[in-house]
């Protein structure tokens, strides 16, 4: 396997712990991925089918990650309301508690 069809396989097992949500491994593979290509000589003109490969699995990796931030997102403001809600219904105190943080 050459170093450029190794880019496209990091690049696929990217595209893949991205859309499971497997963080710790993804880390693992970026790190293994940006030291395989930070020594690595300019292209040749057979490499590019797997550049084309990994930079779709780069691609698909990055909408999975967006994907999974927004639903982050999504949780974390449902848990914004709720403490809101449970402010509200506690009525008034003093500020420095829940309600200073909600």
């Amino acid at each position: 396997m050459s170093a450029w069809d190794r880019v496209a396989a990091l690049a696929r097992a990217q595209a893949e712990a991205a859309a499971d949500r497997r963080l710790d491994e993804l880390a693992a593979v970026q790190a293994e991925l940006a030291a395989l290509l930070r020594p690595l000589p300019a292209p040749p003109a057979g490499a590019e089918a797997a550049l084309r490969e990994a930079l779709a699995q780069a691609r698909a990796a990055e909408l999975a990650l967006a994907g999974a931030l927004a639903e982050r997102r999504g949780q974390l403001e449902r848990l914004r309301a709720g403490r809101r809600a449970a402010v509200a219904y506690a009525g008034p105190r003093r500020r420095g508690g829940l309600e200073a943080r909600a």
